[in-house]
């Protein structure tokens, strides 16, 4: 009988030195207990110290449960480590974005550690008796990713203090504990699930040699070569030679200042002139302000003889992050951390102002009163002054806003998934429109893939896979850009898929991926699609709960058959993310299950658009960031709608508002049953003819007013 190959689960970090290797350590031991060989733990950094054993204050947490950290190598995350793996924890949500781009066909497979212990608890009551038998174990293992993504809904935190685990890189030991206490329960609840559900199990009643670790002893950080004097508490600023922000990209040297460019180690590692002398200070930007922070640097060693004292010096650190550096450009990452031992690739900017600065508050100069024309002077002066604070601010805005921008934008590329083949083969696909006034409309599929299977990678690649469209809307924007279009496709109508046959419109994504999808649609409407933007169902939760939540509509009163029995009182109603995946995804508690289900995705697309064109949405940079940044590692997109593409439609459409939205639903002629037995939508050729026929004419406008379309929500 062929030997059943261990389960393989990876862990990720930055730098593969604190967190992921305590983590792969601690549940080895435990999964070894429960099923020995039955699963592989291994970890490894996305900016990783390779080479370096576990920092000595993750390893004296380990040996406090019985664990030996001894032989641990630190390991760069590349496509090739993550090659066989079936399941993937991560430390942040952003370590989840780098692992899906690294390889798009976890994305079902990939979660934080934290959000991924939870999942597993609502799942627990869920799952029936384990079933005997080592296949059923490699079963259990293959097919859990999936289980826990279907009660997703339920458990999403909706912050990233729910999610992450502290990085104590650089940090004290009450930093590591901190991490311990942030990741100790997620990983005893895996270990304790695995033990109740996992075939074979042993159901040890300890899980680790030691569960309750006893503190330890005092001074032990002594003997950690270093790693105790050059540590600093959580919150604090880092003192000399500690890690300062990598990519600092340029300072503003005030009058008589000397600027020089000083190289450390990269990532975390990066150092300002080695070490900043005592009474140094740091200017640190942030996204709305400036604000200077005195170093406490241990006491410097006496100069050598003929050697001048130490200089006063001042470090711009932070800008990259903020604004685009006016300087001296430098590319480093900003936030990933890395001991100092890492190769040199960052730069800050140090600036060496005068050795002797006036002591107390600057006092503004106040011209004197003179008689006539010095006293214009003075007046004109003032005049000048106030000019130059306005110039000022205005520069400091617009650098601050470019900033914004700027980090938006490396958040959409960096975190969005990038489809490779997003569409069919040119020969099958209809021509490109014809421009009016140098501009042509513009058709985005939109599709909402089901959070329920795992083989998104497969539908983005054109492979077959088991994975079908949740959601089919084509979206489409006038030349003129005056108005927006968003047109649901049900999902059970029964169309004619290329090479395929008749099918319900949804079982496209499975038989050829996202290629055949947009062949499909281009084939039923004769419209070009320019961008394809595919969504996992999942990601409504974060983006509404990123936002405060939305207002919707319930036009038809329910109770969700898929969360808990929640009941969905008619009216206006404030929604939080799992409310409003509950709200989209529903449609058994229907008469007319999908009819009703498409109206109240097309209400929560209208509420969100509501919710971000509201001042108090869209001009607060937190909300927005917080937006972008917790919705792009659902989202994948075609290669050609990156940032600037998504900039450059965000302006022209500028002038949109709510009331310029019109959302319906292709019109039908109502259920029917296919030949072999199947419920499905049947098509309206003649109403999809007079819709494509408005499409290529470029008045769909004008058609729908003499066309009422039914479901066409009202106001659009």
């Amino acid at each position: 009988m062929e030997t059943q190959s261990p389960f393989r689960l990876l862990i990720v970090c930055t730098g593969n030195i604190c967190r992921s290797p305590l983590a792969e350590r601690l549940l080895q031991t435990g999964f070894d207990r429960i099923s020995s060989g039955a699963v592989t733990v291994s970890s490894a950094g996305t900016k990783a110290a390779v080479g370096e054993g576990m920092s000595p204050f993750s390893a004296e947490i380990a040996t406090g449960y019985g664990v030996s950290a001894d032989g641990f190598t630190a390991r760069q995350l590349t496509a090739d480590v993550l090659e066989g793996a079936g399941l993937v924890l991560t430390m942040t949500t952003k370590h989840r974005g780098e692992v899906i781009r690294l390889d798009p066909g976890l994305l079902k497979k990939t979660f934080t550690f934290r959000e991924f212990a939870r999942l597993l608890n609502a799942l627990d009551p869920r799952l029936p008796a384990p079933a005997p038998g080592a296949e059923a174990g490699v079963r259990f293992w293959e097919e859990l990713p999936a289980k826990a993504a279907s009660v997703r809904h339920l458990v999403l935190g909706s912050a990233a203090s729910e999610n992450d685990v502290l990085d104590p890189y650089g940090l004290d030991r009450d930093a590591y504990k901190q991490m311990e206490k942030e990741l100790m329960p997620s990983l005893m609840g895996v270990l304790r699930f695995a033990a109740k559900h996992a075939p074979g199990s042993s159901h040890p009643e300890q899980l680790l040699p030691i569960e309750t670790p006893a503190p330890p002893a005092k001074n032990s950080a002594s003997r950690f070569k270093g790693w105790g004097r050059n540590t600093r508490k959580v919150g604090e600023q880092p003192a000399a030679g500690a890690r300062a922000a990598a990519g600092a990209a340029a300072a503003l040297p005030a009058a008589g200042a000397t600027a020089s460019l000083a190289s450390g180690p990269s990532a975390a590692g990066a150092t300002l002139s080695g070490a900043t002398s005592a009474g140094a200070t740091a200017v640190s930007s942030g996204p709305a302000k400036a604000s200077v922070a005195t170093l406490e640097p241990a006491a410097p060693a006496a100069p050598s003889a003929g050697e001048a004292p130490a200089p006063v010096e001042t470090a711009v650190v932070g800008a990259a992050a903020t604004r685009p550096a006016p300087v001296v450009t430098t590319k480093a990452a900003v936030t990933d951390k890395a001991p100092s031992s890492a190769p040199a690739a960052a730069a800050a900017v140090v600036v060496t102002a005068p050795k002797t600065l006036p002591s107390g508050p600057v006092q503004p100069k106040v011209p004197r009163e003179q008689p006539g024309r010095s006293a214009r002077k003075a007046k004109k002066r003032t005049g000048r002054l106030v000019l130059g604070g306005a110039a000022m601010l205005v520069a400091v805005s617009a650098a601050l806003a470019g900033a914004y921008v700027f980090n938006l934008a490396k958040t959409f590329d960096e975190q969005t998934i990038k489809i490779d083949s997003a569409f069919p083969d040119e020969s099958t696909r209809p021509q490109e429109p014809a421009p009016v006034n140098g501009k042509t409309p513009l058709n985005f599929l939109v599709i909402g893939s089901d959070s329920l299977k795992e083989s998104t990678g497969e539908a983005e690649k054109g492979e077959a896979s088991n994975q079908r469209s949740d959601t089919l809307m084509l979206v489409h924007i006038p030349a003129d850009r005056k108005k927006v279009f968003s047109i649901s496709l049900m999902r059970d109508l029964w169309v004619e898929i290329p090479g395929r046959g008749q099918s319900k419109i949804n079982a496209a994504l499975a038989h050829g991926g996202v290629p055949l999808t947009v062949q499909t649609v281009e084939a039923i409407l004769h419209q070009r699609i320019d961008h394809v933007v595919m969504v996992d169902v999942a990601g409504f939760n974060r983006v509404t709960d990123a936002v405060g939540g939305v207002e919707l509509d319930v036009k038809v009163p329910f109770t969700s058959t898929i969360l808990n029995g929640h009941v969905f009182d008619k009216g206006k109603v404030k929604m939080n993310g799992p409310e409003a995946l509950a709200f989209v995804r529903e449609r058994q508690a229907f008469p007319d299950g999908d009819y009703q289900r498409v109206r109240n995705q097309q209400s929560y697309m209208q509420g969100l658009f509501d919710k971000v064109s509201d001042p108090k949405t869209f001009l607060d940079p937190l909300k927005i960031t917080n937006m972008v940044t917790v919705m792009s590692p659902f989202v994948s997109v075609d290669k050609g709608l990156n940032a600037l593409a998504v900039a450059e439609i965000a302006t022209e459409l500028h002038e949109i508002r709510p009331s310029s939205i019109a959302m319906f639903t292709l019109p039908t002629r109502g259920i029917g049953t296919s030949e072999d037995g199947q419920s499905i939508v049947l098509t309206d050729p003649k109403a999809i003819k007079g819709i494509s026929d408005a499409l290529t004419a470029d008045t769909l406008d004008e058609y729908l007013v003499k066309n009422p379309v039914q479901d066409r929500p009202q106001g659009s």
